[in-house]
């Protein structure tokens, strides 16, 4: 079973990106609706989120933020 630490992105049909969250050291969250975002930053470079493109990693990466940091960010 995967930890909550891991999240899986579908960035495209065919190709899939997996983040260790525990690695960052930023969170930002933009709230547009459907077009929601979050970022993060991983030893310098900035990854982005988007609930469009995959909602289970966006809503994972929510859940994870709360759970570690005691925050909801939407």
């Amino acid at each position: 079973m995967a930890s909550i630490n891991w999240v899986k992105y579908h960035v495209g049909d065919h190709t899939v990106e997996i983040y260790n969250l525990d690695q960052a050291h930023y969170f930002r969250h933009s709230a547009k609706g459907v077009d929601s975002e979050i970022t993060f930053e991983v030893q310098d470079d900035k990854f982005h989120i988007m609930k469009s493109v995959d909602p289970d990693a966006y809503t994972a990466i929510l859940a994870y933020i709360r759970s570690v940091t005691g925050h909801e960010l939407e």
